[in-house]
């Protein structure tokens, strides 16, 4: 079988497939309308649903499109003969292969609907094709280029790159980057580092990694405003490049087929979830795939492919040296738009160590707060070294919260899924109307993992819908770290004094960071530590005990604060004034 015939061979095949995809799409009117009406929104959703398709059609067919055609016509191409893809993979086996769910096979169709990392799929040869290589590989080499970029990439200008690195052949360019979108997309839905090379070592494979946020960040977004998927941001990049791959490799027709399989597999839950807006990409994907590999096989070179373009520089080892603490911000998680008729509100409060949010929809509501203490000092960190915290998270209200702590390369925001991140930690997960508390253990990374030189420790909070977190923001530092390594605690903020609080009037004694007072509710009394600006302790009353945290404003004339029964911060605000 020629390689011509091959690329032929699945045609009849996939046609009755599509035909049975058709007949099933019209059977199944209802249940379609239902799933789009749920995934935009629900109430509302028909006029919005109008105007995101307009949306998405502008940006889709009125820029990007034009934008890839352009592209590729500026360009000479390697012969498919002369393509990776096809001296390497497609020429002993057929292009697609059973479409199967089934990771642990060498066929395309595995690789295109695992739903899972492609370095999953480990052995299939469409990854090692991408793969293999190490910081040298095909994937690598796209991914320098991308977290290196001013950011704000489209589709047409992560296809340039990937046929810079692919030496113009078209077919290893789209499956290059489809591979590394898919690694990223899952990597970030599964709170881990995306691998993009592997070489061989004396001891096993050894494996480039990346954080996906470094790539993630710097593309547009595909999706159009209020999606209720938009946080599902690389999912139609990659699904966009599988099908522009399909079609250089098979039949404009099969690429066209195969978008419809993949969506007809959403509606029947034999596949992903649903989703309206990837399956509306699948199908202008597999529509332009034809005319992509067209205007590619109007270019083809005869002349043999140019030398390959040098590799991007490796990170610089970070060597000695150590992360210095530089500021903190607390960023509002952005609201789950579910239309016009009912949009949903975060609200966030906190700093120091403590951060409340609450997220509210229609009928539900959802309160958490999460308050953290660490064993030692954040001010310096020590690449290595592990820091221990004792957390706590309360839940009020609907749904359930989770809340973690994890490292983050600079500028990431939270998001809607939950605590997300490198090293994350996960031990307050799913906790509803309680209060859970545990210690977790966390790694300090080396400065050559985040490029920029800069990173931050994140604690986030989610009640549902957002996430809201606090930014501890570090920068490297190329030089030995300070001898107390951060461990001396700021001034003690000065509380003594008389104070009129909603508890009645507070008389505080301090001694040092120690502080003792009484007040007129219920005879109360408390104790504390104070660290900085914060104050920590317990209270004592009549009809019960528990916990209190209060902030000192900046003139030292105000606190604000939360108080609590037990070991909880859920009883509600506690504020005063000096007198």
């Amino acid at each position: 079988m020629n390689p011509e015939s091959e690329r032929k061979a699945p045609a009849r095949v996939m046609s009755v497939l599509a035909a049975l995809a058709i007949a099933l799409q019209l059977a199944l009117p209802d249940f379609i309308s239902a799933q789009e009406e749920e995934k935009i929104g629900g109430w509302g959703g028909a006029a919005l649903r109008v105007q995101m398709n307009e949306e998405s059609d502008r940006l889709l067919n009125g820029r990007i499109g034009p934008g890839l055609i352009q592209t590729l016509a500026r360009r000479r191409f390697v012969p498919w003969e002369r393509s990776a893809v096809c001296i390497n993979v497609v020429r002993t086996r057929i292009a697609l292969g059973a479409v199967t769910k089934n990771w642990n096979t060498d066929s395309l169709a595995a690789l295109l609907t695992l739903s899972e990392k492609s370095s999953y799929a480990r052995t299939n040869p469409y990854v090692r094709l991408t793969k293999d290589g190490g910081n040298e590989s095909y994937e690598a080499q796209l991914a320098a280029r991308i977290r290196n970029s001013p950011g704000n990439l489209a589709p047409q200008d992560v296809l340039a790159m990937s046929l810079d690195v692919c030496r113009d052949d078209y077919s290893l360019a789209t499956l290059t980057a489809h591979n590394l979108l898919k690694e990223v997309a899952y990597a970030e839905r599964r709170n881990d580092h995306g691998v993009i090379g592997v070489a061989p070592g004396r001891k096993g494979d050894l494996y480039t990694t990346i954080l996906p946020r470094d790539i993630s960040s710097k593309l547009i977004d595909l999706r159009p405003e209020g999606d209720a998927v938009f946080y599902d941001r690389m999912g139609p990049w990659y699904h966009a490049f599988g099908l522009f791959f399909v079609g250089s490799v098979a039949s404009g027709t099969e690429a066209q087929i195969f978008s419809e399989i993949e969506n007809l597999t959403r509606l029947l839950h034999a596949g992903s979830a649903p989703d309206y807006f990837k399956e509306r990409i699948n199908t202008w994907a597999g529509n332009l795939a034809p005319k992509l590999n067209a205007q590619v096989n109007r270019n083809i070179s005869s002349s043999p492919p140019p030398a390959p373009p040098p590799s991007l520089p490796p990170a610089p080892s970070a060597g000695n040296g150590y992360w210095k603490f530089t500021g903190e911000r607390v960023v509002k998680g952005k609201p789950f738009l579910v239309g016009p008729a009912d949009t949903s509100k975060v609200d966030t409060s906190g700093g120091g160590s403590t951060l409340t949010t609450n997220y509210s929809q229609r009928n539900w509501r959802s309160t958490a707060t999460f308050s953290w203490t660490p064993t030692g000092g954040l001010g310096v960190l020590q690449p290595g070294a592990k820091l221990s915290f004792r957390g706590i998270l309360t839940h009020s209200g609907d749904g359930s919260a989770s809340a973690g702590i994890s490292f983050q390369a600079y500028g990431q925001e939270p998001g809607t899924g939950g605590p997300q991140g490198s090293a994350a930690t996960k031990n307050w997960d799913r906790v509803a109307n309680r209060t859970e508390t545990k210690q977790a253990e966390i790694t300090v990374p080396s400065g050559a993992l985040f490029p920029g030189r800069r990173m931050e420790l994140r604690f986030e909070v989610y009640p549902g819908g957002a996430s809201s977190a606090l930014y501890r923001t570090y920068e490297w530092a190329s030089s030995n770290a300070p001898q107390d390594g951060g461990r001396t605690a700021p001034a003690a903020a000065d509380w003594s004094g008389s104070w009129s609080s909603d508890f009645g009037r507070m008389s505080v004694r301090q001694d040092g960071s120690q502080v003792t007072g009484t007040y007129d509710f219920k005879g109360g009394r408390f104790d504390g530590n104070v660290v900085g600006n914060m104050l920590r302790g317990r209270w004592t009353q009549t009809n019960g005990s528990g916990r209190f945290e209060f902030q000192l404003s900046a003139d030292g004339r105000s606190f604000s604060g939360r108080w609590g029964y037990g070991e909880t911060l859920s009883g509600g605000a506690w504020k005063g004034r000096r007198e």
